[in-house]
């Protein structure tokens, strides 16, 4: 009897131990690049001061067809800033851990409107980070998944 409990013991703490080896690769902050839900741009997210940011990459469509120029900023409501390129603007910013694991609260900058939100991003496995822009109490989101 006393080698049956011994051995599903030793099974159990093997589980536990796997269990949680994984639960500590997973809540790694989500350093890396990330493809977009509609996998038209990519979002390189590192650190930068006691934070996390993330900077366009990639554009699916980095050249604009009426201009034949690389994309702007074009509806960025600083008028001074609508002529800088797409790629490298800093879309996620001041992203800092929330209190509930896997989670960080920041800003996120929409190019499409021009306008910037509040923003929660939360990994939810190793390759798929959930990012939500907000208004008020009111969040919508998409999960983006980490390019290899």
């Amino acid at each position: 009897m006393s080698t049956k409990i011994f051995a599903t013991s030793a099974t159990l703490l093997a589980a536990a131990t796997t269990l949680w080896t994984m639960s500590g690769a997973f809540a790694a902050e989500p350093n890396g690049v990330w493809l977009t839900k509609d996998r038209d741009a990519r979002v390189a997210i590192a650190p930068c001061g006691s934070a996390l940011c993330g900077r366009v990459v990639w554009l699916k469509d980095a050249i604009d067809p009426t201009t034949r120029a690389p994309m702007t900023d074009k509806f960025n409501r600083d008028p001074a800033r609508r002529n800088r390129p797409l790629m490298g603007v800093e879309i996620l910013s001041d992203m800092k851990p929330s209190g509930t694991p896997s989670k960080w609260s920041g800003r996120i900058y929409h190019p499409e409107s021009g306008k910037t939100y509040s923003s929660n991003m939360k990994l939810i496995s190793p390759d798929a980070l959930v990012v939500e822009g907000c208004v008020s109490f009111y969040c919508q989101g998409e999960t983006w998944t980490r390019a290899n």
